[in-house]
């Protein structure tokens, strides 16, 4: 009986490494970012105890979606490197688990846009216009995502993709836009949130804020950007899947980095809570007030104040343990306590003398 030879993946002109190489390559990289996601969801946990339950149930389905996401990309090296291994009419083919990498990617990426456009909507004091602008772009995104999926699922063979090229080009370009519009009406907004006074120790913090979100952001817009690129230029072998299984990752670490950057906000909080004495420079004040400046936009929140209990005043600094609402603070003030009287002049000297 004569032997039958069966044509390789070279004989056929494919080449696995960039292909199924590929899948192989994307997957030793989420399983990187895997670790990342798993740490920054036990630093959730660990932190945010008393947050609200739909924060926790949130977090919890980006590690339940990202975990799915893992084992579907095993699944691919597994079905293509182990269980097919050598079988040239397998090369070609697209399991249905590719189909399910899809719509995690975009259920993970809807629960982090739905979330930062829930903060915009609050920052923006309820602004309709820049709201439903974000869900419709991200609507889109997660209509063109299922309808490739599906297209996928119909039609499972890398040598008929390009007849729904559309349906991929279209969700990857809507992608693109809603990272760049939810990032950048963030942080807008944050930007406007900021008190602007000198000494705002929140300030730095927002900023802080503000610089994880454009990174986040970003990050999630090279990506998605680099796979439309490497889709529509390298048309014979599945770089562009071994750049889209990152995406996931990037919506899920995003996500949870701008949760888990409040704690420097509460950290802030705590300072205060802690240490009830808050610290004024009378030379910045003085400063201002002789510039010209409106004292009234200057110093509103040091205004009428009556220190009633450990007073102590230097040169350049005076602290007060509690506020009320009594006497006004200008360059040069008498401040009275129960035991003595405390004059400031204009160079920062302090006069004590005896009560009135």
């Amino acid at each position: 009986m004569p032997l039958q030879l069966v044509p390789t993946a070279a004989d056929l002109g494919i080449d696995v490494g960039m292909i199924q190489g590929q899948i192989l390559i994307g997957t030793f990289l989420s399983c990187i970012l895997y670790g990342a996601i798993c740490l920054e969801i036990f630093r959730y946990f660990r932190s945010f105890r008393d947050d609200s339950t739909y924060y926790k149930i949130s977090v919890f389905l980006i590690w339940m979606f990202d975990t799915a996401h893992i084992v579907c990309g095993m699944h691919l090296s597994f079905f293509y490197l182990v269980k097919n291994y050598g079988l040239v009419q397998y090369l070609l083919f697209i399991p249905g688990t590719y189909s399910a990498l899809l719509v995690i990617t975009n259920c993970s990426g809807t629960i982090a846009h739905v979330n930062i456009i829930m903060k915009v909507w609050s920052l923006s004091n309820h602004n309709k216009f820049h709201a439903t602008t974000l869900l419709i772009l991200v609507a889109m995104k997660t209509a063109m995502a299922l309808a490739t999926s599906i297209e996928l699922a119909t039609h499972p063979s890398f040598l008929r993709i390009h007849e729904f090229a559309w349906s991929i080009s279209a969700g990857l370009s809507f992608g693109i836009c809603s990272d760049v519009a939810v990032a950048g009406t963030l942080s807008l907004f944050l930007r406007k949130s900021r008190s602007g006074f000198p000494q705002s120790r929140v300030d730095p913090v927002v900023n802080m804020i503000i610089q994880y979100v454009i990174g986040c952001g970003a990050a999630s817009c090279i990506l998605v950007g680099g796979t439309l690129i490497t889709y529509l230029s390298m048309t014979h072998n599945l770089v562009h899947i071994a750049i889209y299984m990152q995406v996931e990752k990037s919506y899920a670490l995003s996500y949870l980095t701008i949760l888990n950057s409040r704690t420097m906000l509460r950290a802030l909080r705590g300072e205060d809570s802690s240490n009830p004495t808050t610290k004024v420079h009378l030379s910045t004040l003085v400063q201002r007030s002789q510039n010209g400046g409106d004292r009234n936009s200057i110093l509103p929140r040091f205004m009428d104040v009556l220190v009633t209990t450990n007073t102590s005043v230097t040169s350049d600094t005076m602290r007060f343990s509690r506020f009320d609402m009594n006497k006004d603070v200008t360059p040069n003030v008498s401040v009275h306590s129960p035991e003595k009287v405390i004059e400031i002049t204009n160079d920062g000297t302090a006069i004590e003398g005896p009560p009135n």
